[in-house]
């Protein structure tokens, strides 16, 4: 039996590009390209984390709605 569980991401996508945005062209300015791409690669990375676990998500209520005993999700 598949039981449905809401995980809130914590990315706030909105957020996060202005803040890479104002970390960028603060780094850029002053010529630290080696900060520049570790702030770029950190980013990326939680980025890449959020989307395996909204895909991983998607994956187990795909299973659910349409697997073989999709008639006995617990919807509570």
């Amino acid at each position: 039996m598949c039981e449905i569980v809401r995980v809130d991401t914590q990315i706030d996508s909105d957020d996060t590009v202005a803040q890479l945005r104002g970390l960028l062209e603060r780094l850029a300015g002053t010529g630290e390209h080696e900060h520049l791409l570790e702030a770029v690669s950190e980013v990326v990375g939680k980025i890449t984390r959020e989307n395996a676990l909204l895909r991983s998500q998607i994956d187990e209520l795909k299973r659910c709605m349409y697997g073989r005993s999709a008639e006995k999700i617990d919807r509570a």
